[in-house]
């Protein structure tokens, strides 16, 4: 529904999809960052106004809510999320480079200052990444494009990057990223390039097979590189979105044409021939009528 109310540019209802969605998922985070580079500042103070309904009418279960943003500050730290269990960024940089004894005792190297350092440079990248082409993205509504353009393609990469991005993104996790995938199919569809199928197979495989990443032979050194193949999909897909949407056509304006009625048709040969004919039988019979009727 968020999607639909993004690419239609429907300000009101997309600001408090998104502000419903963030109070119990934190994986459309970055969809607001797409609304703030696109200066959508409707959705924006939409989304504020509902974000802060929300959060008054939940105000009796502030304890539960102070407890989650404790949890939350501290959950990049906690040395379980190194394990291949967990198929986001933040993992992938533990297990290489932080060892625990419980948790990964075997990483390629013990160095976690690197570790820290990868892991805020791949995300700031990433996040930079996007930002820039949602901000160099010429934002027009699609309210009656049927097609998928690069507004949607842009709204996909958005939702992926709030996925690999999170520190608690488990295989079932991944099932949100049904919509980029469907976005994606429906783009590969419309352009009929062989490439973008073969991309986009490789990543759903990736994504959606029941490889053995939890394995404890891959949780050992440089073998750990091929135990996080959903994170490999999901990023294979979050740049194959903002590859393709370089390549999307702008589609002619909504209603640029004026309504049938307002708008002159060319008379044709035939056209005028018919008319012809009408105004002289018309005549015909106005002749033939005895004069008190004419």
């Amino acid at each position: 529904a968020a999607w639909v109310a993004y690419r239609q540019w429907r300000a009101g209802w997309l600001g408090a999809l998104l502000a419903v969605a963030g109070v119990m998922k934190l994986a459309g985070a970055f969809v607001w960052l797409l609304l703030l580079c696109q200066r959508r500042w409707r959705a924006l103070l939409a989304g504020g106004v509902a974000a802060v309904v929300l959060l008054l009418l939940t105000w009796p279960g502030w304890p539960a809510w102070e407890a989650f943003l404790t949890l939350l500050r501290g959950l990049s730290q906690q040395p379980e999320r190194a394990v291949t269990a967990y198929q986001t960024w933040l993992s992938w940089t533990r297990h290489l480079f932080t060892a625990d004894a419980q948790w990964n005792p075997l990483p390629v190297a013990r160095l976690p200052q690197l570790g820290n350092a990868l892991y805020l440079a791949g995300a700031g990248l990433l996040v930079g990444v996007t930002a820039w082409f949602a901000w160099k993205m010429p934002a027009s509504p699609t309210k009656a494009a049927r097609e998928i353009t690069d507004q949607d393609l842009l709204f996909a990469a958005g939702v992926i990057l709030g996925l690999i991005l999170s520190p608690l993104a488990l295989d079932y996790h991944y099932a949100l990223l049904l919509l980029p995938a469907f976005i994606l199919c429906q783009w590969a569809r419309q352009q009929s390039d062989w490439r973008v199928w073969l991309l986009l197979l490789l990543a759903l495989i990736l994504i959606a097979a029941d490889l053995p990443y939890r394995s404890p032979r891959l949780a050992a050194g440089w073998w750990a590189l091929l135990a996080y193949p959903k994170l490999v999909g999901g990023l294979l897909l979050w740049a194959l979105c903002l590859q393709q949407s370089t390549e999307s056509r702008p589609l002619p304006p909504v209603n640029d044409q004026p309504p049938t009625a307002n708008r002159q048709r060319p008379t044709t040969n035939h056209q005028a021939t018919v008319r012809k004919q009408l105004r002289t039988f018309l005549r015909m019979v106005t002749d033939r009528l005895p004069a008190h009727f004419r």
